[in-house]
């Protein structure tokens, strides 16, 4: 839109262009706003008028997006009275949660320890941080197919302003300076932050960079037509300079997963190589013509299977984090295969690091590494899991083998459905009828899978402080609120997010287990197995039932 601020539309392109990056800021938070720097470029270079009033357009453009981002901030801050608790803060402030958990704490990492934790794990979900990130393993068969290309673009973008300055090229040979600085940087921003961060990566994340890969690639090839129509005798070689290095890289990706879509490697290469041949200088008309649809076929044909495999609800992570590829679900954590999960259980790692350290699932005893924050999978003195499983994760198929426990499962087991229906006989006029120790991850299957009210207490994973220990007295001590999933462990069911404190859900777990009776399996029909330790048994959601009637 910036490139679209000319004449009397300037500065209502420009405010326009604030609003809806301001509209990302609700959904994306701090990650809308890594474009406003290329935006800002832009219209600065290619904009029209004046410095001055290109400077003060831009101030206006930049208070609508202060206005269309921070305003429900404010209103949250402002609010009088009681209000929703702001899940993911430490003080149900909404500027909390954009500064912190989800905002700068993810690239910077946290105070708490779990930053470097993650780091010991291979850099959590997309790998350790570093230059390298965008190619790895975890991150590579994501978004990194058309980068080579883009390189390419930029520098034959620098070339032809060059040669335009000297003189040796026509301005019909050139587009306009303004893009390749809006999606050049646009891409160098987006990579250098995810290159860099610290914090929880999700490789999904890298889709932010896919507008500015289109537009470099859409630009190097109008180039490359530019460039060729005015008589310059080494245009062809670009493209094929183009294909060579993208349809290389390519083969390096396929390679990654030989028994999945491996064949592609060959008419990767032999699309390619009939490209190159159909680009070189003296050719032209038709022949020209095949050899750029053969160039474009053998860059796309690789990364269109890699996408057209998008991770399904099926899928273990389903929506959780959608990635590309047949290893979608667990490529994610750096893993091709989770001990004691059928025929791919011996798989180990995929990506990692090599000489992972002893206690790594693939390592040399398996099982998670000593030192994780308390409540996570091994850690000690919280919620972890001795066995080093991993957890299910929304509609996924359930929890894995010696994983976080709990209902975290698309599905409800027989345990939970009894539990359920027992609650609801047996308080037919409380308005909750079940709250559940882990949040949203722990209580998904009960809401997915009934009529009934369920929630669950600490917001996403159960770290938050919603309910509070006053709200559950409040709604136990009127009748609102009888039966309770809770945990005997000292993590409270919950599983401790990067940044954020377990004392919550401790505070509410001694509640529970001081003010609650313990409802035995026999009374509801479940199996002697559904109450076992839960510091054991089922480290992350929660499998005791407890009754919390006013005593």
């Amino acid at each position: 839109m910036p490139l679209q601020a000319e004449g009397r539309a300037v500065t209502w392109w420009l405010c326009a262009s604030g609003f809806l990056i301001g509209c990302g800021f609700l959904a994306k938070m701090l990650a809308a706003w890594m474009v406003v720097p290329a935006f800002a470029l832009a219209w600065l270079v290619g904009g029209g008028g004046a410095w001055a009033a290109r400077v003060w357009r831009l101030l206006t453009a930049g208070a609508v997006l202060a206005v269309s981002s921070l305003w429900w901030v404010v209103m949250v801050a402002l609010w009088p009275g009681g209000r929703p608790y702001i899940g993911g803060s430490e003080n149900g402030s909404a500027w909390d949660l954009v500064v912190g958990y989800d905002g700068l704490g993810r690239v910077f990492g946290f105070s708490d320890g779990s930053s470097q934790a993650m780091a010991g794990m291979g850099g959590g979900f997309g790998g350790e941080a570093g230059l390298g990130r965008m190619f790895n393993t975890q991150v590579g068969g994501q978004i990194s197919w058309l980068l080579p290309t883009c390189a390419v673009a930029l520098a034959l973008a620098v070339v032809c302003t060059v040669l335009y300055r000297r003189g040796r090229l026509d301005q019909s040979g050139v587009l306009p300076a303004s893009g390749w600085l809006l999606w050049g940087s646009w891409l160098f921003v987006c990579v250098a932050v995810f290159s860099t961060q610290k914090g929880i990566f999700h490789p999904y994340y890298t889709t932010q960079l896919a507008p500015a890969i289109a537009a470099l690639c859409g630009g190097m090839l109008a180039t490359v037509i530019r460039v060729h129509r005015a008589g310059v005798t080494w245009a062809p070689w670009v493209g094929a300079a183009a294909v060579a290095v993208t349809a290389g890289w390519a083969m390096v990706l396929v390679r990654r997963t030989p028994d999945w879509n491996g064949w592609l490697i060959w008419p990767v290469l032999l699309i390619g190589c009939a490209a190159i041949a159909l680009l070189l200088p003296r050719r032209g008309g038709n022949l020209l013509l095949a050899g750029a649809a053969a160039a474009v076929v053998s860059m796309l044909v690789a990364p269109g299977a890699w996408a057209a495999n998008v991770s399904a609800s099926s899928n273990l992570m389903g929506g959780a984090n959608p990635t590309a590829g047949l290893r979608s679900s667990l490529s994610a954590f750096g893993m091709s295969g989770i001990p004691g999960q059928g025929s791919s259980g011996n798989q180990g790692l995929s990506g990692m690091p090599s000489g992972m350290p002893s206690g790594m699932p693939g390592g040399d005893q398996g099982g998670m590494p000593s030192g994780l924050p308390s409540g996570m999978p091994g850690a000690s003195g919280g919620s972890g899991s001795a066995s080093g499983g991993l957890p299910a994760f929304p509609g996924g198929p359930g929890a894995m083998s010696g994983g976080f426990g709990g209902s975290s499962g698309s599905a409800l087991t027989s345990d939970q459905r009894k539990m359920l229906n027992y609650a609801v006989k047996h308080s037919p006029k409380a308005r909750i009828k079940l709250a559940v120790s882990g949040g949203a991850m722990a209580t998904n299957a009960f809401i997915l899978n009934s009529d009934e009210t369920v929630i669950g207490m600490g917001g996403f994973m159960g770290a938050d402080d919603a309910p509070s220990v006053d709200q559950l007295k409040k709604w136990t001590g009127n009748g609102e609120l009888r039966y309770v999933v809770g945990s005997d462990n000292a993590g409270g069911g919950a599983m401790t997010r990067p940044g954020m404190s377990q004392e919550n859900a401790t505070d509410r777990s001694e509640w529970i287990s001081k003010n609650c009776t313990k409802v035995a399996a026999s009374a509801y029909g479940g199996s002697k197995t559904s109450q076992q330790k839960t510091g054991s048994a089922a480290p992350f959601g929660a499998s005791m039932l407890y009754d919390c009637a006013a005593r």
